[in-house]
């Protein structure tokens, strides 16, 4: 099956750790497209390399040949290859003023820009399209969304084929967006298959297993329940890309709804036997695993979400385990609970003494462990227990771990330490990872905030498969319970959320950015910040890492008071 990857261009400020958000970021059409077997772990190879960082001025980071004029760029604009043009400067508040009718979308770019073919996506955000539900997202929106989708699927992602698979979690709302996607799907001439309630990689696994056309899954993933959202994946078990996605965005600017006729509606089918073949698969992994002494107590935090449904029939079997906050009720997703909440998953880990814990997301395809002290490993630490499980089975072929700029500073090194060689990419989310893994043939990436891919067991993030094999590491490697989370040593890190509708905006503050600087010479290499607008939902993410954790909790503070007032501006 075939699948278009778009690569990634990205300018920065100053100094190569000029990460804070500042930075303006465009991807262009894919360079060339891939074919990549439903199992595959390798995708195929673009041919040309993510350029390397500006230093010293804004500059043009292309492909060479260009003329000098457009090499040497200026501060208002970059002229990119393929017709792209990059305002950048004063110029660049252009890209995220916000129009008044679409503020409500929290996605939206206010101005469309066109360029070279290519329009700024309107509706997707970093993980697929979100909103609050019967506000943002509406059931007329959600109709619209599946037709286009449907449209998209018809015409050119999988002509041939005429099934779509969808799954949903466990929001109030959840169903009623079902319903509406599936009819636009439905109205557009495709079929359907129903996973229910379901964890998100259950649908990435449902296509490749059930060869269906493409998956849609109706979740918010780590947000409240008042949110929700839709992602989709295509006939290769792996998120679109941002070139795809432009496409039904087009759809949907057009606003054509397509009709077909009675003959030829699309008919809804509920499946069950994807959800049976996906638990068998994992359940797999822990009926396999041989503790050499006893069997760890483990605990579960399943979110309220997706792994509600899944994670009794994954890990029910094992000695000494129990599954909390598996008790949806529409409304209780991620509340006090999951991988957004850990604090209630520690507290009964650690009354209870359990060993282990895990929490997952509401639409688990996240994981972060507790070791027996409730200290938190994230996706930093389990990649690295998971690479050195796959170097020890011969699973790593390329030796090198993909990740994002979250990553922790101390992160690079232990990765070096172990022989290895850190990929990290720029963009923020698990589809980019997955994309720079399959486009260059690595076996394994992560971010830090849980999302895990194991390129060989799966094409998507996975919260219960990391579980799963992470119980496996423990058992062949034979790693010591109590030494759990002291994989690498940390650079002291302090997170801030910070709640704002104008978020892209508010990181092109000139005061901001000027304090942000100013700070990032106080830290010098010890240390770094990073001011990004979140891609699902209206905040500001500010992390700031140092050797001093009182140095940097001010630091952090500072800067919250700063978007504060810049918000109110």
């Amino acid at each position: 099956m075939g699948a278009s990857n778009g690569a990634g261009l990205e300018f920065r400020g100053k100094n190569k750790n000029d990460t804070h958000g500042k930075h303006l970021r465009i991807r262009h059409p894919p360079l060339a497209n891939s074919s990549m077997g439903q199992h595959d772990a390798v995708g195929a190879d673009l041919g040309q390399k993510r350029p390397k960082h500006g230093r010293e001025q804004w500059r043009w980071l292309g492909v060479p040949g260009e003329t000098s004029a457009a090499k040497r760029g200026t501060k208002q604009q970059l002229v990119l290859s393929q017709g792209i043009t990059v305002l950048v400067g004063k110029r660049r508040k252009q890209w995220c003023a916000r129009k008044e009718e679409d503020n409500k979308s929290r996605k939206a770019i206010a101005n469309t820009i066109s360029a070279g073919g290519v329009q700024v996506v309107r509706y997707f955000g970093t993980d697929g399209i979100r909103g609050i539900a019967g506000e943002d997202l509406t059931a007329e929106l959600a109709f619209k969304v599946g037709n286009a989708i449907g449209q998209f699927i018809a015409e050119e992602l999988a002509p041939s084929a005429k099934t779509v698979v969808v799954g949903r979690d466990t929001r109030i709302s959840s169903g009623m967006m079902e319903a509406a996607v599936t009819a636009g799907i439905c109205a557009a001439g495709l079929n359907t298959h129903l996973l229910g309630v379901a964890p998100t990689p259950l649908v990435s696994f449902a296509i490749t297993a059930g060869h269906f056309a493409a998956g849609i899954m109706i979740t918010a993933s780590h947000n409240s329940y008042e949110y929700n959202g839709i992602k989709v994946f295509g006939p290769d078990g792996v998120k679109l890309n941002i070139i795809q996605e432009q496409k039904i965005e087009s759809l949907l600017k057009d606003g054509g709804i397509k009709n077909t006729n009675c003959r030829k509606i699309g008919a809804i089918y509920y499946d069950n036997l994807m959800t049976a073949k996906y638990l068998k698969y994992l359940r797999g992994f822990v009926t396999a695993v041989k503790f050499k002494d006893t069997t760890p107590k483990i605990i579960l935090d399943c979110a309220n979400g997706g792994a509600s449904v899944t994670a009794n029939f994954i890990f029910g079997g094992l000695k000494n385990s129990k599954i909390i906050h598996n008790n949806p009720n529409g409304v209780n997703i991620n509340r006090n609970c999951g991988a957004e909440a850990i604090n209630s998953l520690r507290q009964t880990l650690i009354e209870e003494k359990y060993d282990i814990g895990f929490a997952f997301d509401g639409d688990a395809d996240r994981c972060l462990m507790l070791n027996s002290a409730g200290k938190i490993l994230d996706g930093d630490n389990i990649s690295l227990i998971l690479a050195k499980l796959m170097m020890q089975t011969g699973r790593l072929s390329i030796p090198k771990i993909v990740a994002t700029q979250t990553s922790n500073l101390g992160f690079s090194k232990a990765v070096n330490n172990m022989g290895l060689e850190p990929v990290i990419i720029a963009d923020i989310g698990d589809k980019y990872v997955v994309e720079e893994m399959l486009k260059n043939g690595y076996s394994i990436g992560a971010e830090h905030s849980g999302h895990v891919i194991c390129a060989d067991y799966s094409r998507s993030s996975d919260g219960q498969l990391t579980a799963c094999l992470l119980l496996k590491a423990i058992a062949e490697l034979g790693l010591d319970l109590h030494k759990l989370g002291q994989e690498f040593e940390k650079v002291p890190r302090i997170h801030k959320t910070v709640q704002c509708k104008n978020n892209n905006e508010i990181i092109l503050n000139e005061t901001l950015n000027d304090v942000v600087k100013q700070y990032e010479t106080e830290l010098g290499s010890q240390g770094r910040i990073i001011v990004r607008a979140s891609g699902t939902e209206p905040v500001v993410r500010l992390f700031v890492e140092g050797p001093n954790p009182q140095r940097i909790a001010e630091i952090a503070d500072h800067l919250v008071r700063i978007v504060g007032e810049v918000k109110e501006d």
